[in-house]
């Protein structure tokens, strides 16, 4: 399970969104915002968001990607599009 923890030191970092079915990079993500959003629930973990930065000749859907970083490994993240502007497209992940 992903946590905050997992993400704060890989503040400004980068992430390879992959091609499904395949080892070859779609294009790569920056990570440029981390926010709190709320407290834990009993037994639960922190909620918080994740911000990206991207290319705007390589939009993404909202849709679930896999996502390597070298300190992370591979993981599916849900991506939603919250902005265009200067040539980058910015995304938005949350984990409650």
């Amino acid at each position: 399970m992903l946590v905050l923890s997992n993400f704060e030191p890989l503040s400004g970092g980068v992430f390879d969104v992959m091609i499904p079915n395949t080892e070859q990079v779609y294009c790569s993500l920056t990570l440029t915002e981390i926010t709190r959003s709320g407290r834990p629930h009993p037994g639960r973990e922190e909620p918080f968001s994740l911000i990206f930065t991207g290319p705007s000749e390589i939009p993404l859907g909202q849709d679930t990607f896999l996502l390597r970083n070298e300190t992370l490994g591979e993981n599916l993240i849900f991506l939603v599009p919250v902005g265009e502007s200067n040539g980058t497209r910015t995304y938005q992940s949350v984990f409650n």
